[in-house]
């Protein structure tokens, strides 16, 4: 999972669909290489790095809820591929 806060410096919401520049080249890198490779990008509007630190364990579910989701669906995954 690649994840950028609107708030964060370097991130322009009205370029790269809310990505840095450095997520999006890594993005683009990895899509390169196969479908597969391709990661979960996670664009926080309203947020900043230290709101999504800050989120967790709170009733906030904005990021973090997003986040746990994305968890469990990759172990969820992770565990079909391996029965």
């Amino acid at each position: 999972m690649l994840a950028d806060a609107e708030l964060d410096p370097g991130v322009d919401m009205s370029a790269n669909g809310g990505l840095s520049a450095f997520n999006k080249a890594l993005d683009d890198a990895l899509c390169q290489v196969g479908s597969s490779h391709c990661p979960t990008l996670l664009v926080e509007k309203g947020e900043s790095h230290m709101s999504e630190i800050f989120a967790i364990d709170t009733p906030d579910q904005t990021v973090t809820g997003l986040v746990l989701a994305f968890i469990r669906k990759t172990i969820a995954e992770h565990a079909r591929a391996h029965d």
